[in-house]
Formats: structure tokens, sequence, C-alpha cells
């Protein structure tokens, strides 16, 4: 990872309007495959609910919605205003969303981190044929979109360690964070370096839609 970085999280309130919010609940509800989300990917990846206890499917970065934009369109442009602005890494390929659902009494994401710390590779990518620039690169930067209201669920807080790559598991001395109610509010997305720690803590009550993605980039220099 880079020898320099600024905060480990950045936060862009509101970004996605409420309309369009809960178009892509709607569309992530009645058009993925929903199942449990597992630990790791591709072939290797297990449910451990101890660990993950979520409902996730997959949505297409190019999926239209009714205002004639695609997902992407919606999105990209925030993350890659606010890379530019803060993180600077170099940026080529982007993986499809992830639509989750977090169900009350105890739905939750326990501590991990997104980035992958061995390249891609050409077994990794089979799958997709876009995918040829991901090749030999690292997931970079990851981004969750709040879908839902804040009065319609409890619980679900996003936390997460104030210092990089380091895993609160090992090392119970770093201070944990919780990102603040800015956060929560429905369109803010939520920013940070794939090797950043985070967690959703269990939802209490009522249900957390979000909208998972990630992009990946060549080796750090």
């Amino acid at each position: 990872m880079p020898s320099f970085l600024p905060e480990p999280l950045i936060i862009q309130s509101r970004a996605i309007s409420p309309d369009i919010c809960n178009e892509i609940i709607q569309l992530g509800l009645e058009k993925t495959e929903l199942g449990f989300g597992q630990i790791g990917g591709g072939d290797d990846g297990f449910e451990e609910h101890e660990t993950r206890k979520s409902g996730v499917g997959w949505m297409d970065r190019n999926t239209v919605l009714s205002d004639g934009k695609s997902l992407f369109d919606h999105i990209t442009p925030v993350i890659r205003d606010v890379n530019s602005e803060s993180f600077k890494f170099d940026l080529n390929y982007h993986e499809s969303y992830q639509f989750t659902i977090y169900k009350a009494p105890d739905e939750h994401y326990e501590w991990h981190c997104d980035g992958h710390f061995i390249p891609y590779t050409e077994e990794d990518c089979k799958n997709d044929p876009d995918a040829e620039s991901r090749i030999g690169g690292y997931r970079k930067l990851s981004y969750s979109v709040n879908l839902t209201h804040p009065n319609e669920y409890e619980g679900g807080h996003f936390e997460y360690v104030d210092a990089y790559g380091v895993n609160p598991l090992n090392d119970p001395e770093r201070s944990v964070m919780r990102v603040p109610q800015s956060a929560r509010e429905q369109g803010s997305i939520i920013i940070f370096p794939s090797f950043v720690y985070h967690r959703v803590t269990p939802v209490t009550h009522g249900r957390r839609h979000s909208l998972v993605g990630w992009i990946a980039g060549p080796t750090f220099r």
C-alpha cells in the first residue's frame, strides 16, 4: 500500500436522491438472485454466519434506471471526484455492484477488509470478459451507498479502524470509529481504501439495504 494517505474514510452525504435509492432497492429485490453473503470469493467462498450474516445479490453496473442513467453514471462521478481530490489511486476497473440486505434481529458483517493482498489472476477473472485490465492488479477503493432511510432500521452501524491494514482482532488497542449520522442518511456514500478494516454491527430492527462497490487498479508504486 502507499506510504502516505489521507484520512481512512470519506463520506459524501446524500449523494444519491431518495427516489433513485428506492428504485435501486426495488430492482435489487426483484432482479437479483439473493443468497447469503460469503467469506472470501469465487470458488473458495463459504458461508459462516458468526462472521457474516446478510443477504446479497449482484447488479450489473450498466443497469439503466427510470431516468435513463445507469447505476454506473449515478455513482461513479462521486467516487472519481473523491479519489482525485483525496486518495489519488490509479484505478482502471470497476467491479459489479453488490446489493446487500441486513435484517433484524441480528444480521451483520464482522471485521474484515476488502483489499486483496495478492494480485488478481486470470483464474479470478475467467467469468468476466471485461476484466483483462484487472489481471495483475489489486482492489484499491471500496464504497458503500446507504439506500435505506435511517428511520427504517436500528443498529447496522458502519464502524472502522482509524489505521491502514490493521485488524482490530489482532490489535485490540486500536481505536474503533463509528461513522457519523450523516453517513446513515439515505443516499450517502462511504468511500475508503479497500485495506481499511471495517464492520457492520447487527441490525436490531427493520432492514438496512446498501449497494457496495470496489475499484481495482495496477500495483501500488
